[in-house]
């Protein structure tokens, strides 16, 4: 019996971190699982914004530490017996009440809220969207 391979699950840094305690983890083993992480991460990248919309975007990023989380926790199985127990914090939604108080606090007008209220879940939904498809990426990779 070799020793124990990477779990073949969703890996992120605390999980490698786990992985490299565990006994009979080869420093091979533990090179690999890192490639696929690294692999999944998500690059930066440019973007336009339109004079337009550049309201609605200048309160969304203000907006970026007021996201609710839910945390999973998951046993990950370990080739040759055992297991390890992580937990992973995951953007829930951006809550009403730190949406309207971000609008507040820009003096933004009331009479335009409900428009950006609308860009603002938007591109909430696209966010979450895009974690999704991260988390589906970094099991592709595993």
């Amino acid at each position: 019996m070799g020793p124990p391979e990477p779990p073949e699950q969703d890996l992120d840094e605390q999980d490698l971190q786990a992985l490299a305690k565990l006994p009979g983890v080869t420093p091979d083993a533990l090179a690999e699982a890192r490639a696929r992480v690294q692999a999944a991460k998500p690059r930066e990248q440019d973007c336009l914004v339109w004079d337009e919309n550049w309201e609605t975007f200048a309160i969304f990023l203000s907006l970026a530490k007021q996201w609710a989380h839910v945390v999973i926790v998951r046993t990950l199985a370990v080739p040759g017996g055992g297991s390890v127990t992580v937990s992973e914090s995951q953007r829930d939604c951006l809550p009403a009440d730190r949406v309207e108080a971000a609008l507040r606090l820009a003096a933004i007008p009331r009479r335009k809220w409900p428009a950006l209220w609308s860009d603002i879940n938007a591109m909430a939904a696209e966010v979450l969207r895009a974690d999704a498809d991260l988390r589906e990426q970094r099991q592709e990779v595993t």
